[in-house]
């Protein structure tokens, strides 16, 4: 067979495909010596073969008799869209289920030719009932009929706006900035983005990557403050302001001073921030509202005493937020104020949203108590204020409850808070309310899991979900082990389809309420196991996805997990990242290379065979590659004692025909310098800092790994250093926070959004591509690989 103009390929392949392994031979093909029935029917197969079809079948006859079809794919991106075109045509009837699909074993001669030759962009059918191979070659036939008459399409389809959200999302917990920007600008282009979302996402983003003073420095702030936020983006803002104005006293202890700050540079210029504190999670948050406990007058001890019960005493600035206590004065209203409307109105009025809430909950039934209940609800904005406030309303007598919700805005405020329940609002006569089954109010994940199986769609499910994840208690749900295996339960349970669309969607939200610790917990294992399962079957996997199940998989190894699991997490990964089809990944492969060496691996030949994959990567995608990523995978082989290939070792030895001029060059960039290195992960900090020395041999590096921060070298450093690059991803806020208040104002601090050794030199590479102008990222040292 003679190779084509533009073939995709090799001339060799069709002879080792009918080759040993299989029965049907390309020289008998070729001389006809097959039956003649034989030969009509892989006549066509056998043409789109020659012919360099986008998409190739081919049969395969092993010597039991039994037939597999392999389906190669010509792009990456073809490949992804094949996978679901045969999943619809055949399903797991025809083929069994799909993830067998493109499981290759090296050690077969056909697997491992078809693997090299159309590496992620293969497929095999493999039929367990032979009566099923007429059926089958029926299917396959029709399916390669109605390919060539499709018409090329050529507009482009705009991507559901709940996927943009939920990549939005996992780009904020990646600290992912210009990533979220792009986001925001594609809701935008979809003319589904109003300026006041606008405005509350870019809040969101900017908080993502410590932007406090371009928080603070937003033009529409004013305008802001104004609006009803939603409790995400109030955090944002008393963040920003503590970063600005009350860091400073938590890294001198001085607590005093911190509330004296609190009161005059927060507090009276931002009242409208401080209403509440629920539905809020930042330490910032716990602290400014101690401060608020400490300037009232009388003193909120309530409030003092629910914030130390909220705030987790294991962490590190608990002792700081016990000495912001201390200050709080030991006075309290008088226990007759707690008896009228009138003092539920004066706490509502002067601000104390809380207090009047649960003032009004204490008092008989009226019809003003029902409203100002709706009104707290509305702005504590939490699934428990809704709850109790619904359960009133549920339960007032039906005259009350027919001239309370027959105004109009009362009524708006009891629909906005139905919808936070399992059953979306509906458009009810006030009479027709009694008459409704009572509403429910998700009080945990499993809840809210199994709503995701009801045929009827839930629309506000991931707005609940948002504020759920910071309100349910993460103690009490893993204290009782039935509810964890419940919620994996659920996870893997069929759902309709806008449940499976909405479970994808809710992943980052899910993360932040599952991952919240550095360790996680050994009872997660059977629930993160069926999240990697979801990822693992999205039809529209993403880089974000990837990224989802990296954090996921990682999640399981520290766990810990048998050779079979880690066999199917790797090849979960491996599997992901091919349909990604992304040519943009190399940091993050070497990135996650660098976390399967970080943990024991139960299977070594399967991290083996991903480093080799990386390697393979790196060549393919060569132009693309940097010299500081070559050098570090190579770093990383070593620790593994692997020879390194050879085509990927030119990458590294090869003359350089990139511009070196100043700026454009890492090396030259770093030269000379001081740079901090900060993360947890020692391992990593050592990686970057033996990269850094050889490609600046002058550069002098620090690393730091403390929990807390605070020491004196640290302090030093953070004075000093004329680059200080954090690994915020693998980082303790609080020592995040003592670097950023002894930082110049004038130094250069870097945040990388990963927590590898390739994230940290990617923050490198990309803060000197920004300072030399150039737009967009190329490599630094772009080396001729032809």
């Amino acid at each position: 067979m003679s190779e084509s103009a533009g073939s995709w390929l090799d001339s060799d392949f069709a002879q080792r495909f009918f080759g040993p392994g299989n029965r049907l031979r390309w020289d008998a093909i070729n001389n006809g010596s097959l039956s003649p029935d034989t030969l009509e029917r892989i006549k066509p197969w056998i043409e789109d073969l020659k012919s360099n079809a986008d998409f190739i079948c081919l049969p395969r006859s092993r010597e039991n008799g039994n037939v597999e079809w392999y389906v190669l794919a010509s792009t990456d991106r073809g490949a992804r869209a094949l996978r679901e075109q045969l999943v619809a045509l055949l399903g797991t009837s025809y083929a069994g289920p799909w993830l067998a699909w493109s499981r290759f074993d090296d050690k077969d001669p056909i697997d491992a030719v078809v693997k090299e030759f159309a590496p992620g962009r293969a497929y095999r059918l493999r039929l367990r009932d032979p009566e099923l191979l007429e059926a089958v070659r029926a299917k396959l036939s029709l399916f390669r009929a109605l390919s060539k008459e499709r018409p090329v399409r050529t507009a482009a389809t705009a991507r559901p706006v709940g996927r943009i959200l939920s990549d939005f999302e996992y780009a904020l917990r990646a600290q992912e900035g210009r990533q979220a920007t792009e986001y925001i600008a594609e809701l935008r282009r979809l003319g589904r983005l109003s300026a006041q979302n606008h405005l509350f996402l870019e809040i969101l983003r900017l908080e993502s990557i410590r932007a406090w003073d371009e928080i603070l420095e937003e033009p529409r702030l004013n305008t802001l403050m104004m609006l009803t936020r939603p409790r995400r983006v109030t955090q944002a803002l008393i963040r920003a302001l503590y970063a600005r104005e009350l860091q400073h006293f938590e890294s001198i202890g001085d607590a005093s001073g911190a509330i004296a700050q609190f009161k005059e540079k927060v507090l009276q210029p931002w009242p409208a921030l401080f209403r509440t504190w629920h539905g809020m999670d930042a330490s910032e948050v716990v602290k400014c509202f101690m401060m608020l406990a400490a300037t009232t007058s009388p003193s909120r001890l309530q409030l003092r005493d629910a914030l130390l019960a909220a705030h987790p005493k294991q962490a590190a600035d608990h002792p700081y937020l016990e000495s912001l206590a201390a200050l709080v004065p030991d006075t309290a209203l008088p226990a007759a104020s707690l008896r009228d409307m009138e003092s539920v109105r004066n706490a509502y009025d002067q601000g104390e949203v809380e207090r009047a809430f649960q003032e009004a909950m204490a008092l008989p039934g009226s019809l003003e108590r029902l409203v100002i209940l709706l009104r707290c609800a509305r702005e504590l904005d939490t699934l428990d204020a809704a709850a109790q406030a619904l359960t009133e309303v549920e339960g007032a007598p039906p005259a009350q409850r027919e001239v309370l919700l027959g105004r109009t805005p009362i009524r708006t405020l009891w629909e906005r808070l139905l919808d936070l329940t399992t059953r979306p609002s509906q458009s009810q006569t006030p009479v027709a309310v009694a008459s409704t089954p009572s509403p429910t109010v998700p009080v945990g994940l499993v809840v809210w899991l199994e709503r995701l199986g009801d045929e009827t769609e839930w629309p506000t499910a991931l707005e609940v979900l948002e504020r759920g994840v910071r309100e349910w208690s993460r103690d009490a749900w893993f204290a009782d082990q039935t509810r964890v295996a419940a919620a994996a339960a659920a996870i893997k349970a069929s759902r309709q389809p806008w449940g499976d669309e909405t479970l994808r969607n809710s992943l980052p939200h899910l993360l932040h309420f599952l991952l919240a610790s550095d360790e996680p917990e050994r009872v997660l294992k059977p629930v993160l196991k069926e999240l990697a399962v979801v990822v693992t079957l999205d039809d529209q996997v993403r880089t974000e996805q990837l990224r989802i199940l990296t954090e996921i998989t990682e999640a399981l190894l520290k766990i810990g997990l048998s050779a079979l699991e880690y066999r199917e997490a790797l090849w979960a990964l491996r599997e992901t990242w091919r349909r990604t089809g992304a040519a943009t990944l190399a940091d993050w492969a070497i990135d996650t290379l660098d976390m399967l060496i970080s943990h024991p691996a139960a299977d070594p030949a399967e991290r083996t065979q991903f480093c080799y994959e990386t390697a393979a990567y790196l060549r393919q995608h060569s132009r693309r590659s940097s010299r500081d990523q070559v050098m570090l995978f190579q770093a990383l082989a070593a620790e593994l004692e692997l020879e390194v290939p050879p085509q990927v070792a030119r990458m590294f030895s090869e003359e350089s025909g990139e511009d070196t001029n100043a700026g454009e060059d890492l090396s030259s960039a770093l030269s000379g310098r001081r740079i901090a290195l900060y993360s947890l992960k020692e391992p990593t900090l050592r990686r970057v800092a033996r990269i850094i020395g050889e490609l600046a041999p002058t550069a002098r590096v620090a690393c730091f790994n403390d929990k807390v921060g605070g020491s004196p070298a640290l302090k030093q450093q953070a004075a000093t250093a004329d680059i200080f690059v954090i690994a915020t991803a693998a980082a303790k806020h609080a020592a995040t926070g003592f670097i950023d208040i002894h930082r110049p104002s004038e130094a250069i601090t870097i945040y990388a959004a990963g927590q590898g050794s390739a994230s940290m030199l990617q923050a490198l590479r990309d803060f000197v591509i920004r300072s030399s102008g150039e737009a967009g990222r190329k490599p630094m040292n772009e080396l001729d690989m032809e």
